[in-house]
């Protein structure tokens, strides 16, 4: 069955509590089980526990999405320094990074999937989250083609939209003023959410809403800007 309303979904049995009062649950895994984090900290500010183990803040447990979805997640060891991180979707690695938090996005086929967090400490020992599963609902193109003027050009979201799916697509495209675009970042409510390198974001995370801004900061560090609110689910 399709489900047409996260904050529905989220608001329901034993959530309430928590995501009800924030846009930004996140689940923790310590190695045996999956529970909800104490902290709620937006994407952002994903914080790694204070115990050896992984903070996964996006995407959540048996999410419906779209693809590419962005993957959010912290780690701690107890036995060296987190120098490396991975997801592994269906057992194959979709992304890496090396340090934490990790914070990238994923593209995924149609249907089911198993996704796993492994953070690697620098004495070679790995922490290794749960599986936890998403489905993908459907395939985002990708073709925002950017402004004609340097700056940015969101294609996704729409400005004061809501959305009816529990995924929000992030699209845009910049131009730099000064030099080629070097990287794009994605902001929500004043918080830092990814940066994104290239001219491009193409992604999805759950329970966008606030105010959303996208910078495009090309190769001489000069930045253009874009800002515009979104209403979260309608």
């Amino acid at each position: 069955m399709r489900i047409l309303n996260a904050r529905t979904l989220l608001c329901a049995g034993v959530l309430t509590t928590l995501a009800c009062f924030t846009p930004f649950p996140h689940f923790r895994n310590m190695g045996q089980a999956t529970t909800l984090a104490s902290g709620l900290e937006p994407y952002g500010g994903c914080s790694a526990p204070s115990k050896a183990g992984i903070d996964i803040c996006n995407p959540g447990p048996a999410l419906q999405t779209s693809s590419p979805l962005q993957v959010i997640a912290a780690a701690t060891s107890g036995t060296g320094q987190v120098v490396s991180m991975e997801v592994l979707a269906d057992g194959k690695k979709a992304a890496e990074g090396t340090s934490t938090p990790l914070d990238v996005p994923i593209s995924l086929g149609d249907g089911d999937h198993s996704l796993t967090i492994i953070a690697t400490d620098s004495t070679g020992a790995e922490i290794k989250s749960p599986a936890f599963s998403v489905s993908v609902q459907e395939k985002e193109s990708g073709n925002c083609s950017e402004p004609g003027s340097p700056g940015v050009h969101v294609c996704a979201p729409e400005p004061n939209g809501c959305n009816t799916e529990p995924w929000v697509p992030i699209q845009a495209a910049g131009k730099g003023k000064s030099g080629t675009v070097d990287r794009m970042e994605l902001w929500i409510n004043g918080t830092k959410i990814a940066n994104f390198p290239g001219g491009k974001i193409n992604t999805s995370l759950i329970q966008v809403f606030g105010t959303v801004k996208v910078d495009e900061v090309d190769s001489k560090g000069n930045t253009e800007s874009t800002s515009f609110t979104f209403n979260g689910p309608c």
